[in-house]
Protein backbone atom coordinates (compact mmCIF):
# COMPACT_ATOMS: atom_id res chain seq x y z
CA UNK A 1 0.00 0.00 0.00
CA UNK A 2 2.93 2.82 0.73
CA UNK A 3 4.35 1.93 -2.83
CA UNK A 4 1.07 2.34 -4.47
CA UNK A 5 1.21 5.78 -2.96
CA UNK A 6 4.64 6.62 -2.87
CA UNK A 7 4.78 5.68 -6.98
CA UNK A 8 1.79 8.03 -7.60
CA UNK A 9 2.83 10.98 -5.51
CA UNK A 10 6.28 10.71 -7.81
CA UNK A 11 4.00 10.26 -10.72
CA UNK A 12 1.88 13.38 -10.14
CA UNK A 13 5.13 15.52 -9.52
CA UNK A 14 6.97 14.25 -12.26
CA UNK A 15 3.76 15.06 -14.18
CA UNK A 16 3.50 18.50 -12.45
CA UNK A 17 7.22 19.49 -13.10
CA UNK A 18 6.88 18.62 -17.38
CA UNK A 19 4.47 21.40 -17.83
CA UNK A 20 2.41 23.80 -16.67
CA UNK A 21 -1.34 23.84 -17.41
CA UNK A 22 -3.40 27.28 -17.52
CA UNK A 23 -6.87 26.83 -15.24
CA UNK A 24 -10.22 26.82 -17.24
CA UNK A 25 -11.35 30.05 -18.61
CA UNK A 26 -14.19 31.95 -16.74
CA UNK A 27 -17.42 31.50 -19.01
CA UNK A 28 -17.42 35.27 -19.20
CA UNK A 29 -14.46 37.88 -18.81
CA UNK A 30 -15.76 42.03 -18.45
CA UNK A 31 -13.86 45.28 -18.70
CA UNK A 32 -16.11 48.68 -17.57
CA UNK A 33 -14.23 51.64 -19.26
CA UNK A 34 -14.40 54.96 -17.13
CA UNK A 35 -16.22 56.11 -19.88
CA UNK A 36 -19.47 53.87 -19.35
CA UNK A 37 -18.36 51.52 -22.52
CA UNK A 38 -18.17 48.01 -21.74
CA UNK A 39 -16.86 44.81 -23.01
CA UNK A 40 -18.16 41.50 -22.81
CA UNK A 41 -16.01 38.84 -23.75
CA UNK A 42 -17.88 35.12 -23.95
CA UNK A 43 -16.42 31.66 -23.85
CA UNK A 44 -17.91 28.99 -26.78
CA UNK A 45 -16.84 26.33 -24.11
CA UNK A 46 -19.01 28.31 -21.26
CA UNK A 47 -15.34 28.11 -19.30
CA UNK A 48 -13.02 25.22 -20.06
CA UNK A 49 -10.15 25.59 -22.51
CA UNK A 50 -11.58 27.10 -25.70
CA UNK A 51 -10.24 29.96 -26.68
CA UNK A 52 -12.78 30.25 -29.22
CA UNK A 53 -15.61 32.90 -28.37
CA UNK A 54 -17.23 36.36 -29.05
CA UNK A 55 -16.68 39.73 -28.02
CA UNK A 56 -19.04 42.44 -27.74
CA UNK A 57 -18.93 46.28 -27.20
CA UNK A 58 -21.67 48.41 -25.31
CA UNK A 59 -21.82 51.88 -25.51
CA UNK A 60 -22.57 54.00 -22.55
CA UNK A 61 -25.89 53.86 -23.01
CA UNK A 62 -26.13 50.56 -23.55
CA UNK A 63 -26.48 49.63 -26.48
CA UNK A 64 -24.04 47.03 -28.45
CA UNK A 65 -21.46 48.73 -30.83
CA UNK A 66 -20.35 46.02 -32.23
CA UNK A 67 -19.13 42.23 -31.85
CA UNK A 68 -16.63 40.21 -32.65
CA UNK A 69 -15.36 36.60 -33.14
CA UNK A 70 -12.36 37.00 -30.44
CA UNK A 71 -12.27 35.91 -26.93
CA UNK A 72 -10.15 37.56 -24.61
CA UNK A 73 -9.54 35.11 -22.23
CA UNK A 74 -6.97 36.39 -19.57
CA UNK A 75 -5.40 39.26 -21.61
CA UNK A 76 -5.25 42.15 -20.13
CA UNK A 77 -7.93 44.69 -21.48
CA UNK A 78 -7.62 48.18 -22.47
CA UNK A 79 -10.49 49.74 -23.98
CA UNK A 80 -10.93 53.83 -25.42
CA UNK A 81 -13.58 56.08 -23.75
CA UNK A 82 -15.69 55.75 -27.11
CA UNK A 83 -15.57 51.90 -27.26
CA UNK A 84 -13.75 52.26 -31.40
CA UNK A 85 -10.17 50.45 -30.54
CA UNK A 86 -9.67 47.95 -27.87
CA UNK A 87 -5.95 46.77 -27.19
CA UNK A 88 -5.32 42.98 -26.03
CA UNK A 89 -2.50 43.06 -23.90
CA UNK A 90 -0.45 39.28 -22.75
CA UNK A 91 -0.95 35.88 -23.58
CA UNK A 92 -4.50 34.15 -23.66
CA UNK A 93 -4.03 31.51 -20.92
CA UNK A 94 -1.68 33.24 -18.51
CA UNK A 95 -2.38 37.35 -19.46
CA UNK A 96 0.53 39.74 -19.25
CA UNK A 97 3.20 38.06 -16.69
CA UNK A 98 4.19 34.97 -19.20
CA UNK A 99 5.14 34.86 -22.53
CA UNK A 100 6.98 31.67 -24.77
CA UNK A 101 10.39 31.87 -24.77
CA UNK A 102 11.93 33.23 -28.27
CA UNK A 103 14.27 30.38 -28.12
CA UNK A 104 11.98 28.28 -29.18
CA UNK A 105 11.89 27.77 -32.94
CA UNK A 106 8.32 27.63 -32.21
CA UNK A 107 7.93 30.33 -30.92
CA UNK A 108 9.82 33.30 -33.03
CA UNK A 109 8.66 36.91 -33.57
CA UNK A 110 5.51 36.17 -31.14
CA UNK A 111 2.55 38.43 -30.98
CA UNK A 112 2.35 40.23 -27.47
CA UNK A 113 -0.03 42.82 -27.83
CA UNK A 114 -3.30 42.91 -30.44
CA UNK A 115 -5.13 46.03 -30.91
CA UNK A 116 -8.70 46.12 -32.98
CA UNK A 117 -10.47 48.69 -34.25
CA UNK A 118 -14.61 48.75 -34.29
CA UNK A 119 -13.98 44.68 -34.10
CA UNK A 120 -11.31 44.29 -36.58
CA UNK A 121 -8.15 43.54 -36.24
CA UNK A 122 -6.22 46.91 -36.67
CA UNK A 123 -2.50 45.30 -36.16
CA UNK A 124 -0.51 42.57 -34.08
CA UNK A 125 2.29 44.05 -31.98
CA UNK A 126 5.22 41.53 -32.54
CA UNK A 127 8.08 41.12 -29.49
CA UNK A 128 10.91 41.01 -31.97
CA UNK A 129 9.82 43.18 -35.12
CA UNK A 130 8.22 45.85 -33.45
CA UNK A 131 10.10 45.81 -29.57
CA UNK A 132 13.51 44.65 -30.29
CA UNK A 133 12.96 41.87 -27.76
CA UNK A 134 16.05 40.17 -26.87
CA UNK A 135 16.01 36.52 -26.17
CA UNK A 136 14.18 34.93 -23.38
CA UNK A 137 15.05 31.95 -22.00
CA UNK A 138 12.52 29.10 -20.56
CA UNK A 139 11.93 29.38 -16.81
CA UNK A 140 8.88 27.41 -16.28
CA UNK A 141 7.79 23.77 -17.48
CA UNK A 142 6.07 24.02 -20.93
CA UNK A 143 7.81 26.32 -22.71
CA UNK A 144 6.96 29.88 -20.31
CA UNK A 145 8.86 32.34 -19.27
CA UNK A 146 8.68 35.66 -17.34
CA UNK A 147 7.94 38.81 -19.24
CA UNK A 148 10.35 41.39 -20.21
CA UNK A 149 8.35 44.37 -20.51
CA UNK A 150 5.62 46.55 -19.13
CA UNK A 151 2.90 48.43 -21.16
CA UNK A 152 0.91 51.77 -20.72
CA UNK A 153 -1.53 52.96 -22.39
CA UNK A 154 -2.08 56.38 -23.34
CA UNK A 155 -5.79 57.10 -24.92
CA UNK A 156 -4.74 61.06 -24.42
CA UNK A 157 -1.18 60.46 -26.43
CA UNK A 158 -2.76 57.66 -28.34
CA UNK A 159 -0.03 55.32 -27.75
CA UNK A 160 1.13 52.29 -26.66
CA UNK A 161 4.24 52.52 -24.48
CA UNK A 162 6.54 49.44 -24.14
CA UNK A 163 9.11 49.93 -21.14
CA UNK A 164 11.68 47.47 -21.78
CA UNK A 165 13.94 45.37 -18.85
CA UNK A 166 16.66 45.07 -21.32
CA UNK A 167 16.18 47.94 -23.54
CA UNK A 168 17.24 52.13 -22.37
CA UNK A 169 15.02 53.64 -24.25
CA UNK A 170 10.96 52.76 -24.35
CA UNK A 171 9.27 51.69 -27.28
CA UNK A 172 5.92 53.49 -28.44
CA UNK A 173 3.46 52.69 -30.44
CA UNK A 174 0.96 54.39 -32.23
CA UNK A 175 -2.76 53.32 -31.79
CA UNK A 176 -5.35 54.16 -34.45
CA UNK A 177 -6.67 57.67 -33.90
CA UNK A 178 -10.76 58.30 -34.16
CA UNK A 179 -10.05 59.90 -37.68
CA UNK A 180 -9.67 56.30 -38.55
CA UNK A 181 -12.87 55.61 -36.84
CA UNK A 182 -14.59 58.00 -38.57
CA UNK A 183 -13.33 57.40 -41.93
CA UNK A 184 -13.84 53.56 -42.07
Amino acid sequence: MNVLILFTALCLVARGIRAMRPAPFDEEYTFDAPSGVRLVSTNNEHGGHSTDGVTQVFGADGNILYEMPVFTGRRDIYLSPDGAVIVLDGEIYYGPSLMRPTESPHWTDQVVTSVYLEGKLWRDIRYETDLNGKPVKEEYGGGWASRTFTLDVSWERNVLTYDMEDASEKVEISLPSVDWVSVM
